[in-house]
């Protein structure tokens, strides 16, 4: 024992401590292997903290954080590159600054309060301040939504995450922001210039935008409220059994086909049986996804999902969204229908609420309180409203389908390039319509053959006809048939009535 003591006690003098911490992973590239400080550097970097000094970094491009744990608190960042173009640059800022800061979205039901670094600023001032924006490439439009939103202080909360932001990408940014409390959820816009501090264009990495910014936001949260309790998961998750929308668990199921190889979930693999309460709400889950056609079980204990579950889900959310505004903002006990060019004839009435289908675009949809004793949801495009002659809330409205779709004139198309064995030229249908008891005249023959082949011309630029010589084309038997599956419509409005001429017509 005394020997044992001993040999133990001297041998640090014997035989020297020295570390050894092996060899590190090899290198995918090279081949070579890295050493202790390597495989340190490397985990350092791994973890983002700071911005890169190499080109990346130059050019404002950021890196992932690396995925939080399962106990940070949860934010959802959802972020657009927005991309100018022409002289709508200024407008489409111009409208969405006035989006962010519009009223009913604060604590108090009051307009929200744009800030930036220094404090609050006015929506004009803003305003003012994007104009020079508009110059640029482009710029970035951010929503962040804490799951516990409503414990933060949401002004602070975006100061942290720029902050933040600004170290992972290596420059100073130029921002506005707001928060917005009408939601279940309590959220902040956010609008960065796409300049560097150095004038560059500021480009952000793919993976920094993916996990990134999202795994920034949840250091902060959880550094702010600590990080989520067990029950506090499980609640989230029971939550999203019922929904009808994109969620947690439905990524859970995901992962699992995506794992497999056959693309079924099997509910009795190790997988599942080591969380038993996981593996009961997923079935839940399951249950009712089959109850809306996107799952079905393929024997006990394993299921198959539909291909296009996710997309279906998230169509069910956007149109569920569209429902609550309708029911909030529209006249009760009238029925709400979301208007399809093509499918529902003209309508017309007051325009009760306008404002933008996706919170990071600048696409808008309006409510239209119809004199049929329905109200509309109306998505419109880029084509709907005329510039400078914009509907605005209490404006009485018309709106008609517009678009490429199929017209009478197609008919005759068709009539005379059947007598021509499928081909039309200009002797034949110059023939063909002086025939025709309402074209006896021949300058209003010359006259239907222009727009015959004005009509002829843009199906020919669709690829539905094709040019065989100078004003003679190839056309199709089933002509009609293809200009129905190549329909493009949208809704057209025009402003009958203005409210700012009925306010005029009432002071005089």
């Amino acid at each position: 024992m005394s020997r044992l003591r001993s040999k133990t006690l001297n041998l640090p003098e014997e035989h020297p401590f020295v570390p050894d911490p092996g060899r590190g992973k090899a290198e995918k590239i090279s081949g070579k292997r890295r050493g202790f400080y390597g495989e340190l550097r490397g985990k350092i970097f791994k973890s983002g903290r700071g911005a890169g000094k190499g080109k990346s970094s130059r050019f404002g491009r950021g890196f992932s954080r690396g995925k939080g744990g399962k106990f940070r608190q949860r934010v959802t960042v959802k972020a657009r590159f927005q991309k100018h173009s022409g002289k709508n640059s200024a407008k489409n800022l111009r409208r969405y600054i006035h989006y962010i800061g519009r009223e009913g979205v604060d604590k108090d039901g009051g307009p929200a309060k744009v800030f930036e670094k220094e404090g609050e600023v006015t929506r004009d001032t803003a305003t003012e301040q994007v104009k020079e924006w508009s110059s640029d490439r482009h710029h970035w439009r951010l929503i962040i939504s804490p799951e516990r939103g409503e414990d933060l202080d949401l002004k602070q909360f975006a100061k942290d995450l720029v902050e933040g932001m600004e170290q992972d990408l290596g420059t100073k940014l130029e921002w506005l922001g707001a928060a917005h409390y009408d939601t279940e959820n309590p959220h902040i816009h956010l609008l960065i210039r796409g300049k560097t501090d150095r004038g560059e264009d500021l480009v952000i990495k793919r993976s920094y935008v993916s996990y990134g910014m999202r795994d920034l936001a949840e250091e902060i949260a959880t550094r702010t409220l600590g990080h989520r309790q067990e029950w506090e998961i499980r609640q989230e998750l029971q939550k999203g059994v019922t929904q009808e929308r994109f969620g947690q668990i439905d990524r859970k199921l995901l992962f699992e086909v995506r794992g497999s190889v056959d693309g079924v979930i099997d509910l009795k693999s190790e997988l599942n049986l080591v969380d038993r309460e996981l593996r009961d709400l997923k079935i839940k889950r399951l249950k009712f996804l089959r109850n809306l056609g996107l799952a079905r079980r393929a024997s006990p204990g394993k299921w198959q999902l539909s291909k296009n579950m996710e997309k279906v889900l998230r169509g069910l959310s956007v149109q569920g969204d569209i429902i609550k505004t309708m029911h909030e903002k529209m006249r009760k006990g009238r029925e709400n229908i979301l208007f399809e060019p093509g499918e529902h004839p003209g309508i017309s009435g007051p325009v009760k609420h306008k404002g933008l289908i996706d919170e990071l675009g600048d696409k808008t949809f309006m409510l239209v309180e119809a004199n049929d004793g329905k109200n509309y949801y109306v998505a419109l495009t880029r084509y709907s409203e005329k510039e400078g002659f914009e509907s605005s809330v209490g404006d009485t409205v018309s709106v008609e389908a517009h678009g490429f779709h199929g017209k009478p004139i197609d008919k005759e198309i068709v009539e005379i390039s059947i007598d021509g064995a499928g081909e039309i030229k200009e002797e034949a249908a110059l023939s063909y319509l002086k025939r025709k008891s309402s074209y006896k005249d021949t300058s209003s023959a010359a006259s239907s053959w222009k727009n015959m082949k004005r009509r002829l011309s843009a199906l020919e630029r669709r690829g539905i006809v094709k040019r065989t010589g100078k004003d003679r084309w190839n056309v199709p038997s089933d002509l009609e048939v293809r200009i129905r599956e190549r329909s493009v419509l949208y809704p057209k409005v025009i402003v009958t009535e203005r409210v700012r001429e009925k306010f005029k017509q009432r002071e005089r």
